[in-house]
């Protein structure tokens, strides 16, 4: 194929220069690469039509100037290979490394390639710390992946607004809108899906409360398709309907509304290759240059176990599968540059995943971790790391010791690579509570999976509900005990631990020197279970409250008092902590900041204790112990739930003083006063 002959090869070339040039930052969305391209053509006198398709080093301009159409890659070749498959043989040519002539078929398949706008309509403004978007961000890059549409990502928790949206709807015209519902964003989303609404205009919705409200908003939007489970190939099949290649009876996780027959038809989920779909877009990076950034990644999906009560599933897979080991570290590798990009204060990359190590019937799952850790650190990627996991999976009593070694040499393999903590979701430190969640776990293994770790040096993090509506004054007291527990957090001194150190340890912690006490771990001391929709939990509590006819929202109505007094708390002390943080700078060392900031900690504990006498728990352990923690603030014991508001007045005036007094500062008043009042 010919060039056009308005178009000299020297003037395609340098054009293809300039493309490159423009293209050369991977971490933006497609508008803002246009532009760029755009800009830097203009720089030598030419005038063209851009589109940019796919993302990192398969991104690719498609360009139309003078009579020729042009496509010119940022390094992969790869992108024409795919452009040609759909388009057809010997409709894409090669002029040079990175640029190809398109025949005006192919540049009519650009053109028409399907328009598509997702948005996360999070309204809660920024973040303290800000991240890129996975969920959505993992689906822009899968459709861009396979080049099968012009995608845009649209995220109102990195500071985009209606306005922007408004905006884009007028710039880009999108053929498809998908939204993401998650939590509390169901009226939010309605609002902007009214907005998206035009004729021809095909309208998703997805995500945990998508789902949950299928009736209602398809009642709304009769048109809407909410996607049930994973997005990857509901997307795609979105863009065969727009195309006219399907049906909605086809379209993969489908709720719709068949006007021949009645109710909501779901169709069968059918899943991605997770290798696929492990690398977010790289859309939100170019909003995070600077500040408090943190970064994240999934590399596998679904939970092994399924079974806590809490926690609703039925908008996820119930089978847990992960990404290659090659595919992650590639993934990883790429975060890793975006870090550099961002200049972020703090280079680690949190695991989102529900379970970084899972049960799985078709690979070693402590063979995969090894692997991991073994290609992590052959990339020598400069990154701490983060993962969520089971208790179960550092300790579990079914299992011998042989899998225990090999679990834990895993695990030091993974700290060795980077792994600097984990989060166990621990929930309780009473086993009535835990069976009544359905766990699958007791109180003593999470206290064994703890002294694992601090043995092995991997700091831990623990995820805690201190109330819950069905709870007795007995089991709010064995919570109290449990986080004030010395044996969980354990060190040797010396020569490295070994797999029988640690089965001792497992066994007995008081052969080890404690460095701790649990509540450390635990960033909100007085969480309160927050029943998502649909939960068993959920229905758990609306049989009790109908069997038992409850006069509050908790089995035992001083519970529900202690709690929302713990709630009250727990604000004057995040608020405490960062004015401290904001007047310690310059003034005191980090030692003396540590220790104040534990020492607040140690006064959240200390009202859970009195919280716990307070509301009558009988363990005479119980008192004993509250009795002391409150005692080293100088405050004596509550007799009853209405002494609490008293107490903890009394706290905050001892540790202002204690801030004051080593800041060597007064704080300000208006200061005090906003701190006093959050307490009543």
């Amino acid at each position: 194929m010919r060039l056009a002959p308005a178009a000299s090869e020297g003037s395609v070339l340098a054009v293809a220069r300039q493309m490159r040039f423009a293209l050369d930052d991977m971490y933006c969305g497609p508008a803002t690469a246009e532009g760029r391209v755009r800009g830097a053509l203009a720089d030598i006198g030419v005038a063209a039509d851009v589109i940019v398709f796919g993302q990192y080093a398969a991104r690719a301009a498609f360009v139309s100037f003078d009579g020729t159409n042009m496509l010119v890659s940022s390094g992969d070749a790869s992108v024409a290979d795919q452009i040609e498959a759909i388009v057809g043989a010997g409709e894409v040519h090669w002029i040079a490394d990175g640029v190809w002539n398109l025949s005006d078929r192919a540049r009519a398949a650009a053109i028409a390639a399907p328009r598509l706008l997702l948005v996360n309509p999070s309204f809660s403004g920024f973040d303290h710390i800000a991240s890129p978007v996975l969920g959505l961000g993992l689906l822009v890059s899968f459709l861009r992946k396979h080049l099968l549409a012009r995608v845009e990502l649209l995220d109102f928790k990195l500071g985009a607004s209606r306005e922007d949206l408004i905006a884009s709807l007028d710039r880009f015209d999108p053929q498809i809108v998908g939204i993401s519902i998650d939590f509390d964003e169901v009226e939010n989303a309605i609002e902007l899906l009214e907005l998206c609404q035009a004729p021809g205009r095909l309208l998703l919705a997805g995500n945990y409360l998508a789902r949950l409200n299928a009736e209602r908003l398809i009642g709304r939007f009769p048109e809407l398709i909410v996607a049930a489970g994973e997005g990857e190939n509901t997307m795609i099949d979105a863009v065969r309907l727009q195309r006219g290649e399907i049906a909605r009876a086809q379209i993969s996780g489908a709720i719709w509304r068949d006007p021949t027959q009645p109710g909501l038809r779901r169709n069968p989920v059918a899943l991605a290759s997770l290798d696929d779909s492990v690398l977010p877009a790289p859309d939100s990076v170019e909003r995070l240059r600077t500040g408090r950034v943190a970064f994240g990644l999934e590399l596998s999906r679904g939970c092994s176990y399924n079974a806590c009560t809490f926690c609703p599933r039925d908008h996820k897979t119930r089978k847990w599968r992960a990404a290659s080991v090659p595919a992650s570290i590639e993934a990883i590798a790429h975060w890793v540059s975006a870090l550099d990009v961002t200049e972020a204060q703090a280079r680690s990359i949190y695991f989102v995943d529900e379970e970084f190590i899972g049960y799985s019937s078709e690979i070693d799952v402590t063979e995969r971790l090894a692997d991991f850790a073994h290609a992590f650190a052959a990339r020598a990627l400069d990154v701490r790391w983060e993962i969520n996991t089971r208790v179960d999976q550092i300790v579990d009593p079914d299992r011998d010791f042989d899998w225990h070694a090999r679990r834990w040499e895993a695990l030091a393999a993974a700290r060795d690579a980077g792994l600097g903590r984990i989060l166990i979701g621990v929930e309780s430190g009473s086993d009535s509570v835990l069976t009544r969640f359905v766990k699958g776990q007791t109180a003593e293994q999470a206290i064994e999976s703890m002294r694992v770790l601090s043995l092995l040096r991997i700091d831990s993090r623990v995820t805690f509900i201190t109330y819950d509506q069905m709870m007795s004054p007995d089991e709010l007291g064995e919570n109290f005990l449990f986080l004030g527990r010395r044996d969980a957090l354990l060190s040797k001194p010396g020569a490295p631990v070994s797999a029988v150190d640690l089965q001792a340890a497992v066994e007995n912690g008081a052969g080890f020197p404690s460095i701790g006490r649990v509540f450390e771990k635990v960033t909100y001391l007085h969480n309160e279970m927050k029943p998502l929709p649909d939960s068993h939990f959920i229905r758990q509590i609306a049989r009790a409250r109908a069997a038992e006819n409850w006069t509050s929202t908790y089995r035992f109505p001083a519970i529900a008092i202690a709690a929302g007094h713990g709630a009250r708390w727990m604000n004057v002390a995040n608020h405490l902590t960062m004015l401290l943080l904001r007047l310690a700078q310059d003034r005191i060392d980090g030692r003396q900041r540590l220790r104040l900031m534990g020492r607040i900690h140690h006064g959240s504990y200390a009202v859970l204790g009195g919280a716990a006498v307070a509301v009558g728990a009988q363990n005479p352990a119980v008192r004993a112990a509250a009795g002391a923690e409150l005692a080293e603030f100088g405050i004596a014991l509550p007799s009853t739930i209405a002494d609490m508001p008293d107490r903890m007045r009394s706290l905050l005036e001892i540790l202002l003083a204690d801030v004051a007094n080593t800041l060597g500062e007064v704080i300000d008043a208006d200061a005090r006063d906003t701190l006093r009042q959050e307490l009543d």
